[in-house]
C-alpha cells in the first residue's frame, strides 16, 4: 500500500506544505492518523527527506514553524516515526530510501550548489548511522537511490536519454520547452521524466528481490 503524499515533510510541527486549503500531512502525522492493517511480517518503506532539506535551504517557500530546523531534527523525526510503527504494529522490517541528489535538479543547478550537495550527503550519512544506533531489535535496510540517480545522470545512456541539463517544460533553472521528452532526463525543474521513473522502479524491484527474496508477478 502506498500512503505517500506529494510535498510532505517528516513532521508538520517543524515545517509543512499546503496546497490550496489542504495541509499536507507529514510522515509523523501520516503514521499517527492513517491506520493500516500492519503486521510484523510487513515491509515498511520510508522515502522522505527532500522537502525537509529544501526547507532548511529555502524556508520561505514552506510553512516553517521551527526556525532552527536542521538535518539532525529531520533524522529524529524519521527515527520517531519508525519507533511509532514498531509500537503500533510490531513492525520488524524497514527499508529506508536516501534523500535524492536534488542538487543536480535544474531548479538547483548553480544555486548554492556546494552547500546543497554537502547537506544531502551529511543527511544521508546521519540518517543511516542514527537509525541503526537508536532503533534496536528490528531489521533496517537502506536503498541508495541517491547513488543510483547520480549514476544515471553521469551515464544517461543507461536509461536511454540524451539530455540531462534541461527539462522539457518551462520552470525554474535552465529550462525550455521541448517536443522530445523521451530524450530528456528531467520533465520539469524538479522531477525526472516517466522513462526515468520507470527505470528507477525497475531498479527498486530488482533490489527488493535481492534483499528480501521478493517475488514480483
Amino acid at each position: 500500500m502506498n500512503y505517500g503524499y506529494a510535498y510532505a515533510t517528516t513532521n508538520n510541527v517543524d515545517v509543512y506544505s499546503q496546497v490550496g486549503n489542504y495541509i499536507v500531512p507529514g510522515l509523523k502525522q501520516q503514521v499517527e492518523t492513517i491506520f493500516v492493517n500492519g503486521t510484523s511480517k510487513d515491509l515498511y518503506v520510508i522515502f522522505f527527506g527532500y522537502n525537509d532539506l529544501n526547507a532548511i535551504l529555502n524556508p520561505n517557500i514552506y510553512y516553517t514553524i521551527n526556525k532552527r530546523y536542521s538535518k539532525e531534527k529531520v533524522v529524529q523525526n524519521v527515527i520517531e516515526s519508525v519507533q511509532q510503527l514498531v509500537k503500533m504494529y510490531g513492525a520488524k522490517h524497514f527499508l529506508i530510501m536516501t534523500a535524492p541528489p536534488f542538487d543536480q535538479f535544474p531548479a538547483f543547478k548553480g544555486i548554492r550548489q556546494q552547500e546543497t550537495t554537502q547537506l544531502i550527503k551529511d543527511y544521508n550519512a546521519l540518517l543511516q548511522s542514527r537509525l541503526l544506533q537508536k532503533v534496536k531489535g528490528v531489521d533496517i535496510k537502506f536503498l541508495d537511490d541517491n547513488a543510483w540517480l547520480l549514476e544515471q545522470l553521469a551515464h544517461p545512456e543507461k536509461v536511454n536519454v540524451k539530455t540531462t541539463s534541461e527539462p522539457c517544460v518551462w520552470g525554474l533553472g535552465n529550462t525550455t520547452s521541448c517536443d522530445d521528452a523521451e530524450n530528456h532526463f528531467f520533465w520539469d525543474s524538479f522531477h525526472p521524466t516517466t522513462k526515468v521513473h520507470q527505470a528507477m522502479g525497475e531498479w527498486v524491484v530488482s533490489q527488493l528481490k535481492g534483499l528480501y527474496e521478493f517475488k514480483h508477478h
